[in-house]
């Protein structure tokens, strides 16, 4: 019977510090989820108030120069757009590459 008694009481102990070490590591992993999801987040934010933005500024001049059509991209694709959208994935390019040699 101590036998038995002595068996629980380890398996209790057992079973509390398996809990506790869950418990431990889930609230660690919900903590670094949490700050970059936050991250994220922000970073998303932060781009859609900057092409909200844009969009306005474009539809004032484009309203200032009385512009009723305009050509769409698949129909021409002028040179600078071209040239914005190589600057643009350039930029994105060298920030992952920098990102990675932070890591």
């Amino acid at each position: 019977m101590d036998a038995i008694l002595e068996e629980h009481k380890e398996l209790n102990k057992n079973h509390w510090n398996l809990q506790y070490i869950a418990q431990t590591v889930a609230h660690t992993v919900n903590e670094r989820i949490s700050t970059e999801l936050n991250r994220v987040r922000l970073g998303t934010n932060n781009t859609d108030r900057n092409t909200q933005i844009l969009i306005e500024l474009l539809q004032g001049f484009m309203q200032l120069r009385n512009v009723e059509h305009i050509p769409t991209i698949d129909l021409y694709k002028p040179e600078f757009l071209i040239h914005a959208e190589n600057t643009v994935k350039e930029r994105i390019a060298h920030q992952k590459q920098r990102k990675h040699s932070r890591q």
